[in-house]
C-alpha cells in the first residue's frame, strides 16, 4: 500500500516522545550524511532553544569520535564547526534567557567557550 503523508509543515515537538519517534521512522535518508539535511531537520523543532540544544549534543557526541582513531576527522571538525555556528543563531533567535541545561557528559554550555564540570 501507498502511504501518502499531507503536512504543511513537519514540526517534531517533543510533547510526544513515541509520536516523534513514529514520525522519524517514516523518513530514511541514504547517502552520507549531509549539514544541510541535519539543519533542515532541525529546522522542525518547535522551538529554536530546542535546535540549539540538540546541536550541542551532536558536537558532544562527535567529539568522542575524535579521541578515537579515524580518517574523518577534518570531516567531523568540519560538521562540528556549523553546527555550533548553527547553534548560535538558534539560541539568538530564541526568546529565553534560562542558562542551558548540562550536557550528557555532565558539563554546561557556561562561558569560556568551554563547559563547566558538574560535579
Amino acid at each position: 500500500t501507498e502511504r501518502v503523508v499531507a503536512l504543511d509543515r513537519l514540526e517534531l515537538r517533543g510533547e510526544d516522545e513515541a509520536e516523534d519517534e513514529r514520525v522519524l521512522g517514516a523518513f530514511s535518508f541514504p547517502g552520507s550524511p549531509s549539514i544541510n539535511l541535519l539543519k533542515s531537520l532541525l529546522d522542525m523543532c518547535a522551538e529554536p532553544r530546542t535546535a540549539g540544544q540538540a546541536c550541542l549534543s551532536l558536537c558532544d557526541h562527535l567529539s568522542e569520535k575524535l579521541n578515537r582513531e579515524t580518517d574523518d576527522r577534518l570531516f567531523i571538525t568540519n560538521l562540528m564547526h556549523q553546527l555550533l555556528l548553527y547553534a548560535r543563531v538558534q539560541f539568538m533567535k530564541s526568546d529565553s534567557a534560562e542558562p542551558l541545561p548540562p550536557l550528557p557528559n555532565g558539563t554546561t554550555g557556561g562561558s569560556g567557550g568551554r563547559g563547566e564540570s558538574k560535579g
